[in-house]
């Protein structure tokens, strides 16, 4: 409730102020001396402070003065009779006052200017509560950054020495730091991940990347509070909410001094992006997004929606949501190939026999039945693109002049005879 002052040496005008306003729902004082009114303003933060001009001992500019030093968050008016509007705003002028009011003053009149101050006060507090969580979260924030990175020396100590097993290990310990109900199965979304690999036929160097960064991107949850980790990111306010959303980034960060592993670092960080521009950090969509973090989401969005036995119930809930999901968080031809490996891990369905066959060994007429993708994880070509020979020549162009191996993906049923 807002907290409003009226200060006046004739106690007649402040009774008469009492009887108007007291249906107004603020919580109101009537003073009748202004050292009394400072000593209230002292004990106690007032919004709105309204002084009469003339008064014995002290008068209004001077009072209100004082309250500016006393609380300079307070919104000061003064009450004046003076007719002349040089003297009044001299007055205000000098006592820093926001507001003078002319003698006498309509009830109504007096109730709009109070409800325009109050607003004023309401957004200085507003602003200052902002500035102040904000300032926290910063202090926050770089303390998450530092103890992130003195907690992740063993990966880097680990990763230092060369070998998949320590990278492994050392993540599996790292997990165990954290609450329980933040990774339900650590390791499942990596599995996802390289059947999903497997399924697209990705550049081994690639792929590998793509595998690290799904295990590591939740590094940066380490450095944010046990707070921010067990609330679900539907009950996260915006001030939590903007700590949270720092975490892909923060994750990145633990991974910058290790060589080799500058895709990975990319794939984390973007990997909470949406195709539609709806994710997090920093709001990126479609093509901005590369395909490696595109790949890491996917499964651990598969993986967090999935319950801790993967039941049937649970895995076809989550093909549903990532059939929603399709051009709208990821695209679409990823989508797909991701319900084929879950329908397939979970035997929904029987697997199709896919040929993984390279541009020597294509014909016209073979049709794509997985999207192609360069080492860099460029789409080259969609699933369902019909092979002729000036595309079966271009893929084979591009072999020679990159020194790279190429698999397309023909399912048995559409490769051609001789």
């Amino acid at each position: 409730m807002p907290k409003v002052m009226f200060v006046d040496d004739e106690v007649g005008i402040l009774q008469a102020l009492k009887r108007n306003l007291h249906q107004s729902g603020w919580d109101m004082s009537f003073v009748d001396d202004p050292l009394q009114a400072l000593a209230q303003l002292k004990d106690g933060h007032f919004d709105l402070v309204i002084s009469d001009m003339k008064m014995p001992r002290m008068d209004g500019v001077e009072l209100l003065s004082q309250v500016e030093k006393i609380s300079p968050d307070t919104i000061r008016i003064v009450l004046t009779g003076q007719p002349e509007t040089e003297s009044a705003i001299d007055a205000v002028n000098r006592g820093h006052i926001h507001s003078y009011l002319l003698k006498p003053i309509e009830i109504g009149h007096l109730r709009s200017v109070m409800e325009a101050g109050l607003k004023v006060s309401h957004e200085q507090q507003r602003k200052k509560a902002m500035l102040y969580a904000l300032a926290r979260q910063n202090n926050g924030l770089k303390t998450s950054i530092e103890s992130t990175l003195t907690k992740v020396s063993e990966l880097q100590n680990s990763l230092s020495q060369g070998g998949f097993e320590h990278i492994v290990s050392t993540f599996g310990t790292l997990l165990e730091m954290l609450h329980a109900s933040v990774f339900s199965q650590p390791f499942r979304a990596g599995l996802f991940c390289r059947k999903l690999i497997a399924y697209l036929g990705l550049d081994a160097e690639f792929a590998l990347q793509v595998y690290y960064a799904t295990l590591l991107h939740d590094i940066g949850l380490i450095g944010i509070s046990g707070h921010h980790q067990i609330l679900s990111e539907a009950t996260l306010i915006n001030i939590d909410r903007q700590m949270y959303e720092q975490y892909p980034i923060i994750s990145s960060a633990a991974l910058l001094d290790i060589d080799g592993f500058n895709m990975a670092q990319t794939f984390i960080t973007q990997h909470r992006e949406r195709y539609n521009g709806s994710g997090f950090p920093y709001r990126l969509r479609e093509d901005a997004i590369t395909t490696g973090a595109y790949i890491v989401g996917l499964v651990t969005y598969a993986d967090r929606s999935l319950d801790d036995g993967g039941s049937a119930e649970s895995v076809k809930s989550v093909i549903e949501k990532l059939e929603y999901s399709k051009d709208r968080f990821y695209p679409a031809d990823l989508v797909e190939a991701l319900i084929g490996v879950l329908s397939e891990h979970f035997n929904l369905r029987a697997g199709e026999r896919i040929h993984w066959l390279t541009p020597d060994q294509l014909k016209p007429g073979m049709i794509l039945t997985r999207s192609l993708y360069s080492h860099t994880g460029i789409r080259l070509l969609a699933k369902g693109a019909l092979l002729n020979e000036k595309l079966i020549r271009k893929l084979s162009d591009y072999v020679e002049r990159t020194k790279l191996e190429l698999h397309l993906g023909i399912s048995e049923s559409e490769q051609t005879s001789e």
